[in-house]
C-alpha cells in the first residue's frame, strides 16, 4: 500500500513517542533510527482519518420498487415470538494445493496448503521489498516492477493476483502488460490470503486483452464456496473472449469519459499465527506503517471504519451515476513511470518510490468497478460492464503498438 502524503498539518496531537507507545501493546518497537520517520507516518495517517471523519455521512437508500417500503415499523412484543429476530500465474497469496505459500514475506513462517484456490504481507506496489528477492522490471534494468503482484507481470504470459489498492494493474502499468481488477465479487477469493473482505478482488494480468478475457472466462462466477460472488453473472453464462472476438476493432457510438485533473496529476487477514519481534524488525517499513497505523486509528478513530465503508458506498453511486453518461472512463493508472529501486534505507527514504502510487487505482477497490491497465492507462467501466472494458483495450491494442511509440 503507498502512502498519499508526508505533508503534516499545522497542530497535528501525533507525537514523537506515539508510534513505539502504539507498537508496546504488541511487544514491539521501531529502532530508534527509524522512530522519527514512523511517527511522521502516522501524522500524515491522522491528518487523513481527520479529512475522513470530517466528511458528511451517507446512508444508501434502499430500491423501492424492488423493495416497496410498507408497514416498515418495529415489531410489537407480542409479534416477537421468536425473540429479537430481523430482516435486512499465480500470485503467492494464491493457495496451490502442495505448494507452500510464502506471502512474499519472511515475518510468517510458510505453510503449505492442501487444497487450491479457486483461482504479500509486504502491503508494497514496489518490487524489491519480498523476501525472497527482487523483481526486476523487464524493460529497464534497476526500476521496480510495480506490486505487489511484481513477478507475475514481469516474468510471465499469464498470472493470477490479488488487488486491494492496486497490486493488479500497477505492476501491469509498469510492465507494459494488461491488468484487469474485476467487479468485487466476479471472481471468487477463495483460498487467498484477504486483505479486507470488503475489497478483496482477484483476476489476471496478461499480455492482450484477448488473454485476459480467456483468463476471465475461465475463472468468473459464483464457486459454491465464496459468498462475495452471489450477485455475480453465473459462471458459463456469457464469454467475454468470444465478445471481443465478434467486436468492431472501432469503438463508434461508445462514450469515453476521462477526468481532465486527473492527467496532470505529478494489502492480509488471516487466522492469528505467532509472530516475533524479531520478525517486525526484517519487515519492509510499509508493513511496519500498515501495524502502526492500524493501532492508532483503532483507538483514536474507533467509528472510522464504517464511516469509510459508508463513504465508499457513496462513491460507488456517484461512479453509478457516471456511467449512465459514459460507458467506459479513462484515467491514468498511475502517476509516474516504474520508479527506481534502492537499498532498504529509513522508512521515508524506503516508502518515497511508493508515495501516491495507488491513488488512481485504490478507488475502484473501494467502488467495486471494474477497472483494466493497459500500457497507456486505465479503462474503468460499470459495474459488471468487463465486456466493455475489454473491447476498449483490444480495440486501443488493434490500432496501436506501445512498444514503438515515443514521448516528445
Amino acid at each position: 500500500m503507498s502512502v498519499l502524503s508526508t505533508s503534516i498539518s499545522p497542530g497535528n496531537p501525533v507525537k514523537k513517542e506515539d508510534a513505539n507507545q502504539l507498537l508496546q501493546k504488541l511487544g514491539l518497537s521501531v529502532s530508534p533510527e527509524e522512530e522519527d520517520d514512523f511517527n511522521m507516518l502516522l501524522a500524515a495517517v491522522h491528518d487523513c482519518a481527520e479529512t475522513i471523519s470530517n466528511l458528511p455521512d451517507y446512508q444508501p437508500s434502499p430500491g423501492l420498487k424492488r423493495y416497496p417500503r410498507q408497514n416498515v415499523r418495529r415489531p410489537s412484543p407480542e409479534e416477537q415470538a421468536f425473540g429479537q429476530a430481523w430482516a435486512h500465474n499465480l500470485k503467492d497469496t494464491i493457495a496451490v494445493a502442495g505448494v507452500p505459500q510464502l506471502l512474499g514475506s519472511d515475518i510468517i513462517p510458510s505453510w503449505t496448503p492442501i487444497t487450491d484456490a479457486t483461482v504479500n504481507y509486504c502491503h508494497s506496489t514496489l518490487s524489491y521489498t519480498s523476501a525472497q528477492g527482487i523483481v526486476e522490471n523487464p524493460h529497464a534494468s534497476g526500476y521496480s516492477a510495480g506490486g505487489s503482484t511484481s513477478g507475475g507481470a514481469a516474468l510471465v504470459d499469464i498470472t493470477f493476483g490479488g488487488d486491494q489498492g492496486g497490486s493488479i494493474r500497477v505492476p501491469a502499468s509498469c510492465c507494459g502488460c494488461v491488468g484487469l481488477k474485476p467487479t468485487y465479487g466476479l471472481v471468487p477469493y477463495t483460498g487467498i490470503a484477504s486483505g479486507d473482505a470488503i475489497n478483496d478482488h482477484a483476476g489476471p494480468i496478461a499480455r492482450s486483452p484477448l488473454d485476459v478475457a480467456l483468463c476471465l472466462d475461465a475463472i468468473c462466477g459464483y464457486d459454491g464456496i465464496d459468498d462475495r460472488c452471489l450477485g455475480s453473472p453465473r459462471h458459463g453464462s456469457t464469454s467475454y473472449a468470444e465478445d471481443l472476438r465478434s467486436a468492431p476493432d472501432r469503438l463508434d457510438g461508445l462514450r469515453v469519459g476521462y477526468p481532465k485533473d486527473g492527467l496532470h496529476m505529478t494489502g492480509m487477514w488471516r487466522e492469528r499465527l505467532p509472530w516475533t519481534a524479531d520478525g517486525f524488525q526484517r519487515a519492509f517499513p510499509s508493513t511496519k506503517n500498515v501495524i502502526i497505523n492500524g493501532l492508532y486509528l483503532t483507538s483514536q478513530f474507533p467509528d472510522l471504519y464504517g464511516k469509510t465503508i459508508k463513504i465508499g458506498r457513496k462513491l460507488r453511486d456517484l461512479y453509478e451515476e457516471l456511467f449512465q453518461a459514459y460507458d467506459v472512463v479513462v484515467v491514468p493508472t498511475t502517476p509516474v513511470v516504474a520508479p527506481r529501486y534502492g537499498a532498504r534505507g529509513l522508512p521515508i527514504e524506503t516508502l518515497k518510490p511508493s508515495t501516491g502510487l495507488t491513488i488512481k487505482t485504490a478507488i475502484f477497490d473501494v467502488t467495486g468497478h471494474p477497472a483494466m491497465s493497459i500500457p497507456v492507462g486505465l479503462i474503468v467501466g460499470g459495474l459488471w460492464q468487463e465486456a466493455k472494458v475489454l473491447r476498449v483495450g483490444h480495440a486501443w491494442e488493434k490500432h496501436f503498438d506501445w512498444t514503438k511509440q515515443h514521448a516528445d
